[in-house]
């Protein structure tokens, strides 16, 4: 199942997805730069999970060094200097599993119980709305372009 595009361009979903990932990675996303919104859920309940792209775990990861300026990264690539830019970039001893690298974090989830069963979404490209479809009714989702705001409009 998961996503198709019809043939005005629209991005179609259905629920449950049925896709490959399953759970949130196979709902319509919504974002703008700053934020993001991944729609999911399954029978009556429609799922929003939210995140920033400036939230992040910054605990472990490769510290930065002075071998990882741009000068010196050029110099290895030019001379295809394979084992040199292996060594810029090894990992130090001592990083605590899991924490090999920054994380973003999700800001949460938001649980919608509707009036009825979950059908399927459209996300139109070009207004960028998505709208929910549910037995009895619609929810209408858009992000701001610039601000940190979602707007659900609609219902039944």
């Amino acid at each position: 199942m998961g996503w198709y595009v019809s043939m005005k361009s629209n991005f179609e979903w259905e629920f449950p997805s049925g896709g490959v990932r399953g759970g949130c990675h196979d709902g319509p996303w919504l974002g703008n730069g700053r934020m993001g919104l991944m729609l999911w859920g399954e029978g009556r309940t429609l799922k929003l999970t939210l995140g920033r792209a400036d939230l992040w775990d910054h605990r472990g990861g490769v510290p930065w060094t002075e071998e990882m300026s741009l000068g010196r990264i050029r110099e290895l690539l030019e001379a295809k200097d394979v084992e040199g830019m292996r060594r810029v970039f090894e990992k130090p001893p001592g990083l605590v599993a899991g924490l090999e690298q920054p994380t973003i974090l999700p800001l949460g989830r938001v649980e919608l119980d509707l009036p009825g069963e979950l059908e399927g979404a459209t996300l139109d490209p070009m207004t960028g709305v998505i709208s929910v479809r549910y037995a009895g009714g619609m929810l209408e989702l858009e992000m701001a372009p610039r601000d940190c705001v979602v707007l659900v409009r609609g219902g039944g």
